[in-house]
């Protein structure tokens, strides 16, 4: 769910955080429910869009967070050494990366039971690395992965993309 609280302009504002006083008004986590509202409302132009940026704004800034906890491998040799070790417990794969890579740490990764996250592009995920082309990474603690897989999941709701956060098990 989408959480939006009416400024005292009058203008719907998203509130992700869930933090804003006021009353707040609940939407699902879909595109086009929040495209309807701001058809219907007064709200910021393109809605829509800023509510993607916002989302993908919170999972960059979390993934940052995580790399700077030292709870992130990045780099297939240590995803793959990590996977290895039961260490990883949500595998991030760039959405553009080669296919070939992708679906190799993806095999080992369902046969681990570990979450697969793969909605961000490689600039993405460099961004919010903080270093140039990342194609894989991974969490390797279990409340940032936990964190990191539900952002993930909020974004793939909002996108309505099936492929965007997957289970390993299910892949």
């Amino acid at each position: 769910m989408l959480r939006f609280v009416r400024a005292p302009d009058g203008v719907l504002t998203p509130d992700l955080a869930g933090k804003l006083p006021g009353t707040a008004l609940w939407v699902e986590t879909r595109r086009q429910v929040v495209a309807q509202l701001a058809a219907q409302d007064t709200t910021p132009p393109a809605l829509p869009e800023l509510v993607e940026r916002l989302l993908r704004q919170r999972l960059h800034g979390l993934l940052g967070l995580a790399k700077k906890a030292g709870a992130i491998a990045a780099g297939f040799a240590k995803v793959e050494a990590a996977l290895a070790r039961g260490e990883l417990f949500v595998l991030l794969a760039a959405a553009d990366g080669a296919e070939d890579g992708r679906k190799k740490l993806a095999h080992k990764a369902a046969r681990h039971n570990v979450a697969l996250v793969d909605i961000l592009t490689s600039d993405e995920l460099g961004m919010a690395f903080g270093r140039a082309n990342v194609i894989h990474a991974g969490a390797t603690n279990a409340g940032w992965a936990a964190q990191i897989v539900s952002e993930a999941q909020r974004l793939a709701a909002f996108l309505s993309s099936p492929d965007g956060m997957d289970r390993s098990e299910d892949a």
